[in-house]
């Protein structure tokens, strides 16, 4: 057996007996026989979710990528492995990632739900990369044409946030028992959210900043301008993972995290409206 082969099975073995680790996969190189020596080891893990919703871009800490880190430089006898956490992982790098070459898969559905979102959102964010670049290319500042575009969309953005108060009174009843009022409801939500990002991704672009890896990232990279908090971005990027949520087939888990939003996004958009708005005049 060839030294990678044998390398490959004691990862496989490693990971079968970790209860925390739902699947784990080889990438890179190293999944398509193009590997020297002197490789990298791309190795991605995804660790089990604490409840049934698949996580993406997670911001929460697993305490033990540390130690999985150290046993798989233990196991592969080098310092060169790079250790990639699905959970938390930018599409782009997730899709790429899982059509590596498979360690272990515990749960398929996870995986099948998991391979779908990373793959529509790693497509979706291709088209968000190509347009960020256009901005970036052809302004030093915000254009005329820029500053054009961002007022349409905060109007727009501001007509439907003055509809929060038809969704204020929601109950959870009411979302599951009235389909009518769910699709109002989560199409509200996708509404201010993808336009909130494509505002935010127009003012990051025009100021030369480098293209974040998702869209969790343009948001949170909105806070380190001058003239937005850095707070606000933390926030704003904390609701990018309902673009996702709002597929989710438990009802109970899109529930909890669109009552959340309801609740409290508002002084946080309303804060962002008028920051952008003195960034148009300027």
């Amino acid at each position: 057996m060839a030294q990678s082969e044998e390398k490959i099975k004691a990862l496989k073995d490693y990971f079968a007996r970790r209860n925390d680790v739902s699947m784990a996969f080889v990438f890179g190189s190293r999944a398509k026989n193009s590997a020297v020596k002197i490789s990298d080891w791309d190795i991605a893990v995804y660790f089990k979710p604490l409840s049934n919703i698949v996580e993406r871009e997670s911001n929460r800490d697993y305490p033990e990528e540390n130690n999985v880190w150290g046993d798989l430089i233990k196991i592969l006898e080098t310092d060169n492995v790079d250790l990639i956490v699905l959970n938390r992982a930018a599409a782009s790098i997730a899709s790429l990632a899982i059509k590596g070459v498979p360690l272990v898969i515990k749960d398929k559905k996870i995986y099948l739900e998991f391979m779908l979102i990373a793959s529509r959102e790693a497509e979706d964010y291709r088209q968000t990369a190509k347009e960020y670049a256009e901005i970036y290319w052809r302004s030093s500042s915000l254009s005329e044409e820029d500053k054009d575009i961002l007022n349409k969309r905060l109007i727009f953005l501001d007509s439907e946030l003055r509809d929060a108060d038809k969704f204020r009174g929601l109950t959870r009843l009411e979302y599951e028992k009235d389909s009518m009022k769910r699709r109002q409801t989560e199409r509200w939500i996708e509404n201010l959210m993808n336009t909130i990002i494509d505002i935010a991704k127009t003012i990051l672009a025009s100021e030369k900043r480098p293209i974040p890896s998702s869209y969790r990232e343009i948001l949170r990279a909105i806070g380190s301008l001058p003239d937005f908090s850095e707070n606000l971005g933390k926030e704003l990027a904390k609701w990018s993972e309902l673009r996702n949520i709002l597929a989710h087939e438990y009802l109970d888990i899109r529930w909890n995290r669109i009552e959340d939003f309801i609740k409290r996004s508002g002084p946080y958009f309303k804060e962002f409206i008028e920051v952008v708005k003195e960034t148009v005049r300027n």
